[in-house]
């Protein structure tokens, strides 16, 4: 039976001459101890450092009695627990806690578990919270559904924001805020969530009894609504427009040679092309840098190099170290392509993403596909996902028809009839 006793604890004297009285919860032989608000003099300690009896009715037995509450009503289960363990069962009810003090230890979890491009929505949610609270501290207790909705509001709003930038954090910046709305909206709504979700699976502990934040504000917050996204394909004239071009610079010729090495090769992401891929027997192989940490498969594909598409993935294998990471080989490609698109009147916003939907359009609409199998030739589907599959040796003649067909579509008009 645990058991609780005021005490004090002599190597830990103030300089005034006092001491802060601590209960020593006793528990299967071991003993922690929690500290109290009270400060004891030496005239309140026995001669055996023990405190007088009148001091603990007078300050302590209201305390005493809540703990040792508090441990009747845990029952049985007391004896499950250890000394530690009880003790943060007893000292865990009513205490609020900092939710922005748990933003940046969230933050650095979140850095090395999630892909970079979805650790930046985070960082931006975070952001948004800390604009929204100016500096003041929000505890467990203030988010509620009306402070989330007004929250939402706010980001939607354009409004001021600082940062302080350098290796010091010294250097002050301030601008207006950009409008936040539809799928980005979704997304600080959702990043929002989890984070507050990540903040209950630290502070709450079902199997121990430990629930500092019990309530789940969200559920009466209306989720923001997803919209279309633009279509991001061109038609097969202006591929071949592309095609056709003769690039008059470096960066044209980037934006060319990579946006048909990504249509060609059935959508690749430029990320996969600068960070996975290895060659092997006439085939790229990589692992789908978005998907290798969810899918049993790890992402994996095998993409066949057809010879339209051979003299431009040589010539980028050649180079492909000339850029330090994915993100700048994308907006290298992105600048040629938006140099191309001007000089030949297509979408002038036109990315690296064009060419991927593209691929699956034309597939789909043009040549048409079934639709599961233009989603195993985009990379999109895990082979994984039921007992049978497990049994079943990947077949890449699947994607090499799609491949095929599309890149057959491209180049019809080179056909002489």
């Amino acid at each position: 039976m645990a058991t609780i006793t005021p005490i004090i604890q002599q190597n830990n004297s103030r300089k005034d001459g006092r001491w802060l009285v601590v209960f020593r919860l006793t528990h299967k032989r071991k003993s922690v101890y929690i500290k109290t608000s009270h400060l004891i003099t030496e005239s309140q300690l026995n001669k055996d450092r023990t405190i007088k009896q009148k001091f603990v009715i007078t300050y302590l037995s209201e305390d005493i009695n809540d703990l040792q509450r508090k441990i009747s009503r845990l029952g049985l289960r007391a004896e499950t627990y250890t000394a530690s363990q009880l003790k943060d069962i007893l000292t865990a009810d009513g205490k609020e806690i900092d939710f922005m003090l748990f933003l940046d230890e969230c933050f650095a979890e979140l850095q090395k578990t999630k892909r970079p491009n979805t650790v930046s929505t985070y960082r931006s949610t975070i952001n948004h919270i800390k604009d929204y609270q100016g500096g003041r501290p929000l505890m467990s207790n203030e988010i509620t559904s009306k402070y989330i909705k007004a929250f939402m509001e706010y980001v939607k709003t354009p409004h001021k924001i600082v940062r302080f930038t350098g290796p010091e954090k010294t250097n002050r910046t301030e601008k207006t805020s950009n409008v936040v709305s539809g799928n980005s909206l979704y997304t600080v709504y959702f990043r929002f969530k989890k984070i507050f979700d990540m903040f209950k699976e630290k502070y709450n502990d079902d199997d121990l009894g430990i629930i500092r934040v019990p309530h789940n504000p969200f559920a009466k917050v209306p989720v923001p609504k997803m919209e279309a996204t633009a279509k991001r394909s061109l038609k097969i004239e202006d591929i071949r427009k592309i095609r056709d071009y003769q690039p008059v610079n470096r960066s044209e010729m980037i934006g060319k040679n990579m946006f048909m090495i990504i249509f060609m090769m059935c959508g690749i992401n430029a990320v996969d092309l600068k960070n996975n891929l290895y060659q092997s027997e006439g085939r790229l192989n990589y692992n789908r840098s978005k998907v290798e940490g969810r899918r049993k498969d790890r992402g994996f594909i095998s993409v066949a190099i057809p010879k339209e598409a051979k003299p431009y993935v040589d010539w980028y294998l050649s180079i492909k170290d000339n850029w330090s990471n994915s993100k700048n080989l994308i907006l290298a490609i992105n600048k040629g392509l938006k140099s191309i698109a001007k000089n030949i009147g297509i979408d002038e916003g036109i990315s690296t993403y064009y060419a991927r939907h593209s691929f699956a359009t034309i597939a789909r609409n043009d040549c048409k596909k079934h639709k599961e199998d233009v989603s195993i030739a985009l990379n999109h589907t895990d082979r994984d996902t039921s007992t049978t599959d497990i049994y079943i040796a990947p077949d890449w003649s699947i994607i090499d028809e799609v491949q095929n067909a599309v890149i057959s579509k491209l180049n019809e008009d080179l056909k002489i009839s």
